[in-house]
């Protein structure tokens, strides 16, 4: 009996200790698939975390660059700008005609219209005017390049040559810039 017993207490143990085995195998089973699927989103989520990181540096540092540029859009408008300031342009050229040696024996308006008639508020227009001149052909060239290199974009579209007395060009110019209408 005593034997018989033991034998049941013994058995008692094995399955009880099985038992306890099966049961911490399947918790920790569980915590353990929890524990892996909470690693891959942390996992997930450092790796979107990095990249709007990432994400947010490159956007700062196109914002500094932009604010930094700001300074050169208003040199960039000055050759297209948003109103036809013929006044300034004028002015411009006078003074250029000045430095070069040419005697500007008149400047007027021809025109001044919208291209193409386009409603967009943006959209560019185009201002004409005529330009007399008197200059040698040395300074009437220098004049010519000073126009070239000026920021205002300026288009000449005929330039009519006469040769007086004293060998000095007579000019006639009909030149054409552009501006944004606002």
């Amino acid at each position: 009996m005593a034997s018989n017993q033991l034998k049941t207490q013994s058995l008692t143990i094995t399955i009880l200790a099985v038992v306890c085995l099966l049961a911490g195998y399947l918790l920790t089973y569980q915590t353990y698939a929890k524990m892996s699927a909470t690693k891959a989103t942390l996992t997930k989520a450092t790796g979107e975390e990095k990249k709007l990181s990432n994400a947010y540096d490159e956007l700062a540092a196109f914002l500094d660059k932009y604010n930094s540029m700001a300074d050169k859009s208003k040199v960039a408008g000055q050759a297209l700008p948003l109103a036809p300031d013929l006044a300034v342009l004028l002015g411009s050229i006078d003074e250029m005609a000045k430095i070069s040696g040419v005697d500007l024996a008149s400047v007027s308006i021809i025109d001044s219209r919208e291209i193409n008639d386009n409603p967009n508020p943006h959209s560019l227009a185009v201002a004409q005017f005529s330009v007399d001149a008197s200059a040698s052909y040395p300074a009437f060239k220098d004049f010519l390049l000073r126009l070239e290199k000026n920021l205002r974009l300026i288009d000449i579209q005929r330039i009519t040559f006469k040769v007086d007395e004293a060998n000095f060009l007579q000019v006639q110019m009909n030149v054409k810039t552009y501006y944004q209408k606002e």
